[in-house]
Formats: structure tokens, sequence, C-alpha cells
């Protein structure tokens, strides 16, 4: 004869709206927004990682909307998903609403852990036009599993303990990654800025021949999926470029403005929007053509293809505040990449040098592997233990 199931046994299903309150947050003028004066205001943007804002509200307030440390909050535009608010005293703005008046049955950090798995599926299912918007009317709606309280604090105490062990592996990973990434970025400058005696300086447009790029017309249905490579800068995201989204025919090449550039070639971006943070930089793996927004340097006999990326990997910084900023697009002139002064050892310094820089590239992208691995671990622990606690199974 099967025993009966104990008090701790018994989850009953109850929609949110039963259990606590849904408090949607207030539309403050944002003509008495300030970022120096006033009281914090809380906006999506800043609930993750909530622990703070850049807006302030200098006005009258309702004290209702007034946010304290460890209440429940959740962005009702884009991602939804619930945080824990662990910044000061601040105000709740409005699309982002507050889970409070929890009733006795129901541990607010237990629903904290649960509640994101039901949030994601409504976001799954909702239709939008620009941006996925959430009422609290759908939260109230969501049918919540709910054990015994003593049940609830008990799965809360493992969760707190095994989530503080999986934090502390991921921040331990994360710096060994950011260490491994200075040591290369120090090496990386020291090179350049450490010149032997038989080192000559001279200019990138000495050293280089400089191309451009250009677009076929997309008028021309003979011009376009050839085989030719035509790079963009969404194709600069590794270092050795070989392939693209976008190939042209031999009739583009003869018929417009598109060159063929050779194997070795430096591409490097020189417009785009992506420039307000990074240079991106690639070398020709073969023959390729690319459009406007790239520059193409051809070292000369005494110059190494290796050794110039990584002298314009070291001078990034530089590179970035020469950028001209536009309202969207950011350009590099190539007066200012002509005129770059860059220090030239004999060859096989040059190629000593890669070689050393090419073995520290490679340890700091083995690091990133394993850092991605135990990330991708780690992630996939964290939800074993979300399903196995509201499944009863902790």
């Amino acid at each position: 004869m099967a025993s009966a199931p104990s008090d701790l046994d018994v989850w009953v299903e109850k929609p949110l709206g039963e259990l606590l309150v849904v408090q949607n947050g207030h539309a403050f003028s944002s003509k008495k927004f300030s970022t120096t004066e006033g009281i914090p205001l809380i906006r999506i943007r800043d609930l993750n990682p909530g622990t703070g804002t850049k807006t302030n509200f200098q006005g009258e307030f309702d004290p209702q909307f007034l946010v304290n440390r460890g209440d429940l909050l959740i962005g009702m535009d884009g991602e939804f998903r619930c945080n824990i608010w662990n910044g000061p005293e601040a105000l709740l703005n409005q699309r982002v609403c507050r889970l409070q008046n929890f009733s006795e049955k129901l541990f607010p950090k237990f629903l904290f852990y649960g509640i994101n798995k039901y949030l994601k599926e409504i976001e799954d299912v909702t239709g939008f036009t620009t941006v996925k918007h959430l009422s609290s009317k759908s939260i109230k709606a969501i049918t919540f599993p709910i054990p015994p309280l003593s049940e609830q604090e008990r799965i809360v105490g493992i969760l707190d303990e095994a989530f503080e062990g999986i934090a502390a592996a991921t921040a331990q990973a994360e710096k060994n990654l950011h260490n491994a990434r200075e040591l290369f970025q120090s090496v990386l400058q020291s090179t350049f800025s450490q010149k032997g005696d038989d080192w000559v300086e001279t200019t990138l447009e000495k050293a280089c021949t400089f191309k451009g790029g250009g677009t076929p017309s997309k008028k021309e249905p003979n011009y376009w999926n050839g085989k030719i490579p035509w790079v963009s800068p969404k194709d600069m995201k590794v270092k050795h470029v070989s392939n693209s989204m976008d190939k042209i025919t031999d009739v583009a090449l003869n018929n417009s403005s598109a060159s063929l550039l050779p194997e070795g070639a430096i591409l490097i971006v020189v417009r785009s929007g992506i420039l307000a943070r990074t240079i991106p930089l690639g070398i020709a793996a073969c023959s390729l053509t690319v459009n406007q927004d790239l520059k193409a340097l051809c070292p000369k006999d005494n110059l190494a293809t290796e050794f110039l990326y990584y002298f314009l990997k070291a001078n990034e910084p530089h590179l970035l505040s020469l950028v001209s900023r536009g309202a969207t697009v950011h350009r590099i002139q190539s007066e200012f990449l002509k005129n770059l002064t860059i220090p030239v050892p004999p060859l096989s310094t040059q190629q000593s040098i890669v070689k050393k820089l090419d073995a520290l590239s490679e340890e700091t992208k083995r690091l990133e592997a394993i850092y991605e691995r135990k990330q991708a671990a780690l992630s996939e622990l964290n939800q074993s233990l979300l399903q196995k606690a509201f499944a009863g199974e902790l």
C-alpha cells in the first residue's frame, strides 16, 4: 500500500494575481530628468545588473513609486525578465513594474527563481512591430507552482548556495580571460615601443600601397552571385578573411569600381558605426574585392603582412582617437592612415616578432575557448538546477 503524500509533497498551482500585486511604474516627465541632481529613476536599461541608474528625477513624486533594495522588478518592453533591484532607493518609471504585497503563501525569492521561465514563454509568443510589450494582466495570469512555504525556503537555500558557487566560478573564468587579454595587449604595446637600433621609421604611405573598394551596380544581374568574394564590414569578424555573404562576377570586376586585391592585403574598415568602439582588421586569405567602407593596405617587399597587422592592432587606441564621428556613420580619413608612422625592423626581426605574438595570440584564443565552454556548462547547470527545483526534484 502506497504511503500518503507528506505536506512537502503537496504543490498547488495558482495565478499570480491571487498571490501578489503588480504595480506599474509612473510616467515621470522627461523634462525633469537629470544626470546629476534629484532622486535616481529606474528605467528598463537599468534592470540588469540592477545596481544603479544614470538618470535622476528632479520634481515632486508619490512615495508609492519608491523602489527599495531587494524589490522584484520586470521590464515590460523588449526582453521580459524579472530582476532583483540591488541599487539605492529609486523611482519606478513607466514600462517597469514591481511585484509586491506578496501572500504569506509565497516566498518572493522562490518566485524570482521560477518566474523567468514563464516570462520567456510569454515573450516567445508575443507579436510585435518594433518591440515586444508585456502587460501586467499577462503577469497576473501566470499559473505558478506553489509548494508549502517551508519547502520554498528550503529550495531557495539550495539554489542560493549553488548559484553563489556558479557565480564565483564564472568570475574566476572571466578574471583568467581578462588577465590573458591584458597580457597580450601589454606585450603588443611594448613590442612597438621598444625599437632597436636597426629599426627604420617610415609612414604607411611609403611602406604600403593603398587601395579602395567599390560597389558594382545592384541593377546589373550579371554582376552578382559570382565566385569572387566582395567583403563589407559585416564580414570582418575573423583575422584571415577568405569569404563573404556577397560575391561578384568577373563581368562586375571588369566593368565597375571594384578591384581585385591580392592575398596578404591588410583590410581595414574606415567607414561604419562599428568604429565607435573598435577598428575591424583582417588579412585577405585569398584574392578578393571590398566595398567602399574598407581600405586595403598592400605591404611592400620590406614589410611583412602579419607584422603590419599586429602594428595596426597595437595602434587601435590611437586610430580610434582619429575617428570622425557622424550621427550614425563614423570615418577614418585616408590621410590619417597614410601619415601614421611605423617602425620597421629587418624582415628577420619582423618574423621573430610575429612568431612570438602568434603564439601569445593562440594562447589567448585557447583561454577564450575554455572560458566559453565553461560559461556554457555553468549556464546549463543553472538551468538544470532551476528545472529540478520546480519539478520538486531538489
